[in-house]
């Protein structure tokens, strides 16, 4: 069962931010180039946001959809679903333990089922 640390409890309540232009410039070049390596050699990469006990933070994904590549695909796991809410799925705030894992695995595998049937 998830027990959420003092120092965690402030953060899981504030808002959720994400600030481009704390991003490391050769992080970001890296990224590019994983991209264009990928494609280079006709890999096609599905991206994904993976769930947190915290809210979604949407300008994250926001972000990451202005940087991926065009033709990638982008999975955000569904924030809605109360699976990605419960206790006994989180080691912490932040990860999944076995039993989110193997959820949140499932769920991108039907993601990548229904939009990319070639990848089947």
């Amino acid at each position: 069962r998830l027990e959420i640390k003092e120092e965690d409890k402030a953060l899981l309540q504030s808002e959720t931010t994400y600030d481009p232009n704390m991003e490391l410039p050769q992080k970001l070049k890296a990224f590019r180039e994983f991209q264009d390596l990928a494609k280079e050699n006709n890999i096609e990469v599905v991206y994904t946001i993976p769930p947190s006990y915290k809210p979604l933070n949407k300008a994250f994904v926001e972000r990451m959809r202005e940087v991926i590549d065009p033709e990638s695909t982008l999975f955000v796991y569904d924030e809605i679903d109360p699976n990605y809410t419960r206790d006994d799925y989180f080691n912490d705030p932040y990860h999944v333990n076995h039993r989110g894992g193997d959820y949140f695995t499932k769920d991108l595998i039907h993601f990548i089922k229904q939009n990319k049937p070639e990848l089947k």
